[in-house]
């Protein structure tokens, strides 16, 4: 009983860490938010605009539907949780990146203003869905959102529209390559400050304009040179790639990676990786450990061995793919 209420203690010590960095996640949103909007209050939204807008306000749009129903029917657990995911991996992650391009460009103030609008309506947004949860923190905050001179407490439930299939699946597309180009360079050890060259192929016409039309955002977030495109079938050589529903997306090496440091590398984060697991490996093969253990002492060794085994494969295949250069 008092090693069940220990790891219980374990459990919630680190919920509450958690739940501290999703605060301070917050805040640091909330500083650069403010920062950028200054003592203006913005009320109105741009009639068209870009992509990334587009896309943030279909999003915004849609989990406040979700998280209200969610709240409707005593789902409190399912509408924490999407809020939480939005706020940390959509707007913090993504949005607040997109946008500093814009908001760093003084050679667009029309650019500018329109997102500055556009990341007001969002933040305020999601304060008003995170009050419920967070009603200490969002109040705070949102009297220091210009605009704003009454309780959050008294503020409307954000509505669910503008909602934007298109900009979603658009952004999705360009969400992948950045994230493509940056686990190659994250797995291949290439600097993260350095660029690139990235060579797309894309599987239709419409994902080749949707790239080309973002191209600069794809540039500026994944640290890459001038775009290039290949044909279908036409892979360039002595490359790196991660295959998307749409495009496929090649890092061409050479130049970039000293392959046989790479190869002495992968081999020695492979035995690093097999020795770190082995231990685990015995105790779930040994039938004493699996019937008198805790089920979740068993479970996190599992999962222990299943994280660094789909990490070993993903190095075996570098590994192979770096041998078939020559």
């Amino acid at each position: 009983a008092f090693a069940a209420q220990g790891r219980d203690i374990k459990m919630s010590e680190e919920r509450i860490a958690g739940y501290r960095n999703f605060v301070n996640k917050i805040w640091n949103a909330a500083r650069f938010t403010l920062m950028n909007l200054g003592e203006q209050a913005y009320g109105e939204l741009p009639e068209e605009p870009e992509l990334a807008d587009r896309w943030i306000l279909s999003r915004v749009g849609r989990v406040a539907g979700e998280v209200g129903q969610a709240i409707e029917e005593y789902r409190f657990n399912e509408a924490a949780g999407a809020v939480y995911q939005f706020v940390w991996h959509e707007f913090c992650d993504w949005y607040l990146e997109l946008a500093k391009g814009p908001l760093y460009d003084d050679s667009d103030p029309e650019r500018q203003e329109t997102t500055r609008a556009v990341l007001a309506e969002v933040f305020s947004r999601l304060l008003r869905m995170l009050h419920p949860f967070m009603p200490f923190v969002s109040e705070e905050l949102w009297q220091r959102l210009p605009g704003t001179a009454d309780s959050i407490m008294v503020a409307p439930w954000p509505a669910a529209d503008r909602l934007d299939p298109e900009a979603e699946s658009q952004m999705e597309l360009v969400m992948g390559v950045i994230g493509a180009v940056r686990n190659i360079r994250g797995e291949m050890g290439i600097s993260p400050g350095q660029n690139v060259p990235v060579v797309l192929m894309a599987h239709n016409e419409q994902a080749r304009q949707v790239l080309t039309g973002q191209a600069g955002r794809i540039q500026s977030l994944a640290k890459t040179g001038e775009l290039s495109w290949a044909q279908e079938g036409q892979a360039p050589a002595k490359s790196a790639g991660a295959a998307l529903p749409e495009v496929t997306v090649y890092v061409p090496l050479e130049g970039l990676v000293d392959f046989a440091a790479e190869l002495a590398r992968l081999d020695k984060e492979l035995a690093k990786l097999d020795k770190e697991i082995t231990p685990s490996r015995k105790k779930l093969a040994n039938q004493g450990f699996l019937s008198k253990a805790p089920a979740e002492v068993v479970e996190k060794e599992r999962a222990k061995v299943a994280e660094a085994e789909d990490k070993m494969a993903r190095l075996q295949e570098n590994l192979a793919r770096i041998k078939s250069f020559g």
